[in-house]
């Protein structure tokens, strides 16, 4: 009886890691679930187990219970980086945590993984993030982001770590430097684009916003068991009287395109080329707006791409990136942040099909700080995943 109960443990957890690869988020939980029921245990079989949840719940914004998972993971004994590293990752990215108490978690898993260059950089990023304004200068820190990135120049998680220590330290010709080869690197890549834009204004190069900063609730995945009204005391967005996010159509929202993006629509939409602007445009719209268009096109993304179009949709249609935690260029080759590797990028593949696109909470705002689903296709791309078999 012992060992059939030990060999379906093992099958279990086996299927748990594949579905936990595939995204298939619901079902890799019910059968973790299941795994950690059953009464006979081995400690790495439910060290695994909770890890794979604490991933998971960490993956959708739950990170109240991913911590829960995780702090199950490295009570069974876990002597992995990543799990610390996850963990310091759902302190950090909690609005309702302080990030400094992360600190520990990114520090243990250097202990354990000091060769692993992701792990290294975000944990000098900490310690200077950790110091008081007016001596952020770290001379083991800034060691630290030097050698993470001549190990992995390539990695957009080491690059982005690397240039904004070397901000928050005061660095500026290296950040600039930085920032400079990393915007060619990842054209257009909101997180980039954003530490620029905030360089920029380090600098004074640019002004910062001088109204005041005001607060409301935000529907978000957050907290115990669902979704919750809560109020969001950083929400920094500069209005008088706090309207509503700015939400385009998509007739606005393909305005604001590109000429390289709008022919990569097209190109993935299998649409006839114009030479005329105006005319691709309208063909755009009419195929994006088009249900049977997206119910045939739907299948083809990837699943984690498909549950991105349901977190949106969930979020009212718009969500910051941060929220989103869709840090630099998606899931790079040995990122553990969602613990695995995946073979599309989401909001790379949903800007390339026309499904997304990159907006500010006010109207005519040059820094992009949202992903959102225009209005009008939400309507249709709701309508279409609800027929979907």
């Amino acid at each position: 009886m012992r060992a059939h109960t030990i060999n379906m443990a093992q099958a279990l957890l086996e299927r748990g890691r594949q579905l936990w690869e595939q995204d298939r988020y619901e079902e890799a939980s019910g059968v973790l679930s299941r795994l950690l029921s059953l009464r006979v245990l081995s400690p790495e079989v439910a060290e695994r187990a909770q890890f794979y949840l604490g991933d998971i719940q960490l993956a959708q914004g739950y990170y109240s219970k991913a911590r829960r998972h995780l702090a199950a993971a490295i009570g069974s004994g876990s002597t992995s980086g990543e799990t610390h590293f996850l963990m310091a990752c759902a302190l950090e990215w909690d609005d309702d945590s302080d990030f400094r108490h992360a600190y520990r978690h990114y520090r243990r898993a250097v202990e354990l993984e000091p060769g692993q260059p992701l792990y290294s950089s975000a944990y000098a990023l900490m310690r200077i993030r950790r110091k008081p304004d007016g001596s952020k200068f770290d001379r083991e820190a800034l060691r630290r982001l030097r050698e993470a990135f001549g190990a992995s120049p390539d990695d957009p998680d080491v690059v982005y770590n690397y240039a904004h220590g070397l901000m928050e330290m005061g660095r500026e010709l290296e950040a600039e430097i930085a920032l400079r080869r990393a915007r060619k690197r990842w054209p257009d890549h909101p997180a980039f684009e954003g530490l620029w834009h905030d360089y920029l204004v380090q600098r004074g190069i640019l002004p910062k916003l001088s109204t005041r900063f005001t607060s409301g609730p935000r529907l978000r995945i957050a907290g115990t068991d669902g979704p919750n009204i809560l109020p969001f005391p950083a929400d920094r967005i500069a209005v008088r009287k706090a309207p509503a996010p700015f939400r385009a159509t998509l007739k606005t929202a393909l305005a604001r395109v590109g000429e390289a993006d709008l022919s990569q629509i097209e190109r993935t939409l299998e649409l006839p080329r114009h030479r005329d602007a105006r005319k691709r445009r309208q063909e755009i719209r009419k195929a994006l707006l088009n249900r049977e268009v997206l119910q045939s096109l739907l299948p083809q993304l990837s699943v984690g791409s498909r549950h991105l179009i349901q977190v949106l949709s969930n979020e009212g249609g718009s969500a910051e990136i941060k929220r989103l935690r869709l840090r630099v260029d998606g899931p790079s080759e040995r990122r553990p942040h969602f613990g695995r590797r995946r073979p599309a990028r989401p909001l790379d593949e949903l800007r390339r099909v026309g499904l997304v696109y990159l907006a500010g909470d006010m109207p005519g705002q040059s820094k992009p700080d949202r992903v959102m689903i225009p209005a009008d296709l939400g309507r249709v791309l709701r309508e279409a995943m609800a027929s979907a078999p």
